[in-house]
């Protein structure tokens, strides 16, 4: 009786008009998502209740964009005369997708510093954890750290003997010991393209491992892509792959608040910018 209620309300809660969107999306793209994990910073009670509203309002697409402006007016002539094409680059309609990854008037170090690094930089410190080394002087990855058997490089581009055009992922775990090594890659892309960049980034990095298998003959390699949704979004690829580093399941829960968060800055940053 529990599973059938619980059943009933997700789908009144996907049917609506407006507070379904973001469950639908993700059910018409068929991707392999885990619902539980998904939705795991509602329950986490770390959030202030101003930043869960705010981040399901995100979600189901209400912010006050200017195609959300449009959308709801009820006025048939004002409506039409609306303009809902960006307020920064003027070339697509402004609606929270086009914000949240493809307008090429934001900066890139708005995507970079507020929601790539802050993924990469806890998968980087809590792999540390795991392998003992907790030093509480190390505020940011360094280049190069060698500790006991491992050799962790971080953002350093790979030099190869054939020119390749992917050589720079985000982390590199060299385990000498065992002469195996994991090329781990960060994305945090719209929540309806995990699937995509899960493979690309897989396709992007085989060059290298190739390259690099000419060079250190006697090691192992994988690809490890790091993919998370930029609204929470998460794939059951991601919980395969954080295994493969050995980090705990709460890892997920981390750099799902951290590209929350950082999705968070990028919309209020863009809806403070002026319209004209």
């Amino acid at each position: 009786m529990k599973r059938q209620l619980q059943e009933l309300k997700i789908k009144n809660w996907e049917e609506k008009a407006v507070h379904g969107y973001f469950l639908r999306k993700l059910r018409e793209i068929n991707q392999s998502i885990d619902y539980a994990k998904t939705w795991g910073w509602l329950k986490s009670g770390t959030l202030t209740s101003d930043v869960e509203s705010y981040i399901c309002s995100l979600q189901e697409q209400e912010v006050n964009t200017r195609e959300a402006q449009k959308r709801h007016e009820k006025d048939i002539l004002k409506k039409q005369n609306m303009n809902s094409s960006c307020r920064m680059c003027k070339n697509r309609e402004e609606n929270l997708q086009h914000i949240l990854g493809v307008c090429p008037a934001i900066s890139t170090n708005l995507y970079l510093n507020s929601r790539h690094n802050p993924v990469a930089e806890t998968v980087y410190f809590e792999f540390l954890k795991r392998i003992g080394k907790n030093d509480q002087y190390l505020k940011r990855p360094v280049n190069i750290l060698l500790h006991d058997e491992y050799e962790i490089w971080w953002d350093q581009k790979v030099s190869t003997p054939n020119r390749i055009p992917h050589n720079k992922p985000d982390i590199i775990i060299w385990n000498n010991k065992l002469k195996y090594c994991q090329i781990i890659d960060i994305s945090v892309p719209l929540d309806f393209n995990i699937e995509k960049k899960n493979v690309e980034k897989r396709d992007n990095y085989m060059a290298l491992v190739s390259e690099l298998q000419r060079v250190y003959r006697d090691y192992k390699f994988d690809i490890v892509p790091i993919v998370i949704g930029s609204l929470g979004s998460i794939s059951k690829d991601l919980v395969k792959y954080t295994r493969e580093l050995n980090l705990k399941d709460d890892i997920i829960f981390k750099i799902q608040k951290k590209a929350l968060l950082g999705s968070l800055k990028v919309v209020k940053t863009f809806m403070k910018m002026k319209q004209y």
